[in-house]
This record gives C-alpha cells, structure tokens and sequence, in this order.
C-alpha cells in the first residue's frame, strides 16, 4: 500500500532509461498487489492498470492542496477502516491463489 501527495513521475530520477514499464514488470514477476492512494491526479491512470494494481483517487477540493487533501483522507477512521478491509481482501484473496498454486 502506497499513500502518497506526490504526483506520479513516469521515469525514475537515479536513472531515467527505467520507467513504468520496468515497475509493471517488477510488480508483475514479484506478485505483488499494489494499492495506491494519491490525489486525483491522470498520471495515476496509467499507473492503475498493472495487473493487480489499484489507485483510489483521493479528492482534492477547491483551496486545498494534495498535501493537505491526503492528511484528510488519512485522518478520517472511515477511510482507514476502507482501507484495512481492502488489504484484508487482498491479503485472503493472495493466500487463496497461492493455496491453488502449490
């Protein structure tokens, strides 16, 4: 789970050759569930569609900045009760598909 203000760069600053592209594949061969909460910014589109990434967009209203729209979205109990119960999901549904695997 990634919860971030920051918007999404499409290459990494220590070496600009590597990009989504590479975090698809690392995501992908390391099978790992991605949950992104950021604020409602495009460039988490392309980010949301790795296999088993999801980014749920955090309002950003009038006035506000990200930073202060992501310390809301934290704060609030009922987002981090939402939050847990995604985990919860993913957790019970990574356990069953590697119980399938073996």
């Amino acid at each position: 789970m990634v919860f971030t203000d920051a918007s999404f760069h499409p290459t990494f600053a220590g070496d600009p050759s590597m990009g989504l592209a590479d975090v698809a594949n690392a995501v992908t061969e390391a099978r790992i569930r991605l949950s992104v909460f950021a604020p409602a910014m495009e460039c988490y589109d392309d980010l949301s569609q790795i296999d088993k990434c999801e980014y749920t967009p955090v309002a950003v209203e009038p006035g506000e900045t990200p930073v202060a729209a992501l310390a809301r979205f934290t704060g609030d109990r009922a987002h981090f009760r939402k939050t847990l119960e995604m985990l919860a999901k993913s957790v019970s549904a990574s356990a069953a598909a590697d119980a399938l695997d073996s």
